[in-house]
């Protein structure tokens, strides 16, 4: 186990010093959609959100909280995936 947490630092370690500029340009980019999506859904209704994931969540735990979860952390896994 513990080799594999030093393996993973190398990687985002080499990673961070390659790409540093695109993955703060990708991380802003997915913090700027969430925020607008929360402002949409705030302004206007839950229900016209056509994402399923993210609607279901906002309805459970509300436009911001669910919003952030599901839409930020899904779109971190889905690119995660993709890295790999």
């Amino acid at each position: 186990m513990h080799v594999q947490i030093e393996q993973w630092n190398k990687r985002l370690e080499e990673l961070w010093r390659k790409r540093s500029l695109l993955i703060i340009f990708l991380i802003s980019a997915l913090l700027f959609d969430t925020f607008s999506t929360i402002y949409f859904m705030t302004i206007d209704s839950i229900h016209l959100e056509l994402n399923p994931l993210v609607k279901h969540s906002a309805l459970f735990l509300g436009p911001i909280v669910g919003t952030f979860l599901s839409a930020f952390c899904y779109k971190i896994i889905v690119i995660r995936i993709q890295v790999n």
